[in-house]
């Protein structure tokens, strides 16, 4: 016959059983082989003569019991209990067939199983066994009785009051007991003698508590003060007891801790710091690696990890604890705004390269860089340039101005400056012509983990700009401006010129950030742009690769101009990155010598000339029908009215009055009265049929 209460067993996952028989409360099995425990309740209706279960306490099973005997000799286990907890204690409680108490308890580190903590008071955790409800015994006076649910409460923890009384009563047991258990731990009889006296109390307080769960410092000083009396001939004075009794706590629990052995949390801050190098930057934090020369993104849950593993006591350890430790590293070791080591130091494998001096030191942690050139930095000979096959990439390519261009724009991608230079670099052309060849170069020059790719669409996405924390190079081939929102105006403005921006990862707190990233854009054609988007134009650099590149075949067709080297860009990449890496570096030397204001090409400044009259309706119309004229003026009525006729007539719709009047204010109009209407002066306006316009 089954004995067991199934529906409590599932209910509360009492598991892992081992079987019993012949009214036992011990199991006839070996019950520390997995292969004889029983983790369905249902497989016992298969065992025969099976008269209970028993429970494996501790870990295993999650659960911890406080057995209440009623038969010790005379003695209530449950009358001791009561005596030094009387609070009620709304959890599983089981009855058991000599009328004592099973009180159920989820598992808790820092006990063992023991028997008679108090008088007919056990613990049953690790290592121990309880019988389960509904399973039957024989009593002493042979009758069959069974453990019964009395309380069908939610099995509750212990209480934290309760769980101290439990530890402390322990060490009481231990120090009373200790000269019987002194050959256990590692003690010997001997006394300790004068000249060895301070060195043996504290060598033997050492291993008394090395492995024992109470650790405080008042119970470390009553068991030495136990052990002086007893051993040291003649007893050491209490100041000296005190002296070792410190010495002994200090070296089981860490200067981050308190005579408790709670953590305190900026001790503990402070040990990870000086264990190793970390900051925080916006939402992010940074490792030092020695072996990168670098500073690394650190996952977060490495912080929640290494404050768990610095606990010593249980109670530390709680979620709440551990982000108040984590957010005490946020608000210490926050790097201040606008504070980029990159701008002075572009880490390369050999070292940290200065670039104004060219001169090389060694990596060190106090520079908090967090990106590194995936190459080494060496001189390189003008003539070992110029037989390059990147130097004639170049040739191929670009003008010889415009390479200047080019040569500064990568030298802003090793060490960006957004806040001096503002500006971006937009490489059109059609396919074919080698732009994507000098972009994958400078990918892999600083790597694919230092590089975002943020288009100009992106910005007006609400987590975007969350993946160029971090990044000193933002590349985004074959992009476009189409479907701008009226967000993109200010964010992309304030990411370009390393600006604050409001930045919001998932499940995170929104933080304010300044970026120092140099951006690169990848683009076929030029869209026309929302008029209302202002800035946009001054802060575009525009690189015109005008060269086709194709198969013979295409060129005598006329479809390309010069044969492509489907080899090129891996030949350079794989052999030429360090001649990349110092021509770069020389074109960062020129911009910053010229106050970093961009060496532009004439093709680049046309270029930026005839997309911003094919994109700004006013800035056509200012350069075709805006000419200057002392002393004349126009209001804004027949102004407006011009602007209209001129728009329809080239095909483009008119923006309205107030937004005119910005365009015209940026454009350095300047405004007047007439007879009490607006306008402006010292221009002369001309309708699309060439007839100035102007009234005075």
């Amino acid at each position: 016959m089954i004995n067991v209460n199934k529906d409590t067993i599932k209910k509360f996952n009492l598991f892992p059983l081992v079987a019993v028989e012949k009214y036992s409360n011990h199991p006839y099995i070996n019950w520390s082989k997995s292969e004889n425990q029983i983790n369905d309740v249902d497989k016992i209706e298969s065992l025969s003569e099976i008269t209970g279960a028993c429970l494996l306490t501790g870990k295993s099973s999650g659960i911890l019991v406080i057995d209440l005997d009623n038969h010790m000799g005379g003695v209530s286990g449950i009358e001791e209990f009561k005596k030094i907890w009387s609070k009620d204690l709304n959890t599983l409680t089981i009855s058991t067939p000599n009328n004592g108490l099973h009180l159920y308890f989820q598992y808790r580190e820092g006990l063992k199983s023991i028997a008679n903590v108090w008088p007919g008071v056990d613990i049953k955790t690790d290592g121990g066994l309880i019988m389960t409800p509904g399973s039957q015994k024989k009593k002493e006076d042979g009758i069959i009785g069974s453990y019964e649910v009395i309380l069908d409460e939610k099995i509750q923890e212990i209480p934290e009051e309760l769980f101290q009384k439990i530890v402390i009563k322990l060490s009481e047991k231990k120090k009373c007991k200790i000269n019987a258990r002194s050959g256990k731990n590692g003690l010997d009889d001997s006394i300790y003698k004068t000249g060895k006296r301070n060195n043996s109390l504290y060598r033997d307080g050492l291993l008394l508590f090395s492995k024992s769960s109470c650790r405080d410092y008042n119970t470390v000083l009553d068991v030495l003060k136990g052990l002086n009396l007893l051993k040291s001939s003649p007893p050491l004075d209490e100041n000296e007891v005190e002296g070792i009794a410190k010495s002994v706590y200090n070296r089981m629990y860490p200067d981050y801790c308190n005579e408790k052995g709670h953590v305190v949390l900026y001790p503990l801050m402070e040990h990870l710091l000086k264990e190793q190098p970390i900051f925080c930057r916006g939402n992010l934090t940074f490792q030092y690696s020695e072996a990168d020369g670098c500073y690394i993104k650190m996952d977060a849950n490495k912080l929640y990890t290494y404050y768990f593993s610095h606990c010593q006591l249980d109670g530390d350890k709680t979620p709440i604890k551990a982000k108040n430790f984590v957010d005490l590293i946020f608000m210490v070791a926050c790097e201040p705004e606008d504070s980029f080591a990159e701008k002075t130091y572009i880490n390369c494998k050999n070292g940290l390269l200065e670039w104004k001096t060219g001169s090389l030191i060694p990596h060190d942690s106090k520079y908090r860089i967090i990106n590194q050139i995936k190459v080494k930095y060496r001189e390189v000979d003008l003539k070992e340039l110029e037989k390059s096959r990147f130097k004639q990439y170049l040739d191929e390519t670009l003008d010889q101005e415009s390479i200047l261009t080019l040569q500064e724009a990568c030298g802003l991608a090793l060490s960006p400056h957004a806040k001096e230079v503002q500006k971006c670099f937009v490489l059109l052309g059609l396919g074919g012509n080698g732009k994507s060849v000098i972009l994958n170069i400078l990918h892999s020059l600083v790597g694919s983990n230092n590089v975002s790719s943020i288009g100009f669409s992106d910005f007006s996405r609400k987590f975007d700009m969350s993946q160029a924390e971090g990044i000193m190079v933002n590349v985004k081939n074959d992009d476009d401006m189409t479907g701008l929102s009226d967000q993109f105006g200010t964010l992309w403005k304030s990411f370009t010129c390393g600006e604050p921006i409001r930045v919001e990862r998932k499940f995170k707190d929104i933080n304010t950030m300044t970026f120092n990233t140099t951006s690169f854009y990848g683009l076929n054609k030029l869209p026309s742009v929302k008029e209302k988007v202002e800035g946009v134009f001054r802060r575009l650099c525009l690189l015109e690769f005008k060269k086709r590149f194709g198969t013979l075949e295409e060129i005598s067709m006329g479809l390309a101009d010069a044969q492509k080297d489907p080899l090129l860009e891996e030949y350079i990449i794989k052999n030429e990155l360090e001649i990349v890496l110092y021509w770069a570096v020389e074109g960062l030397k020129r911009l910053n010598a010229n106050n970093w204001v961009l060496t532009e090409s004439k093709t680049t400044r046309q270029a930026m000339e005839n997309y911003k009259l094919d994109s700004d309706s006013v800035y056509g119309f200012f350069k075709e029908c805006i000419r200057p004229s002392q002393g004349k003026r126009i209001n804004n009525s027949i102004l407006y009215a011009t602007y209209k006729w001129w728009c329809e007539d080239q095909g483009l719709k008119p923006m309205n009055g107030s937004n005119l009047g910005k365009q015209l204010k940026a454009l350095k109009m300047e405004p007047c009265k007439i007879g009490g209407q607006r306008g402006y002066k010292d221009i002369e306006v001309l309708n699309p049929l060439g007839c100035v316009v102007n009234v005075d």
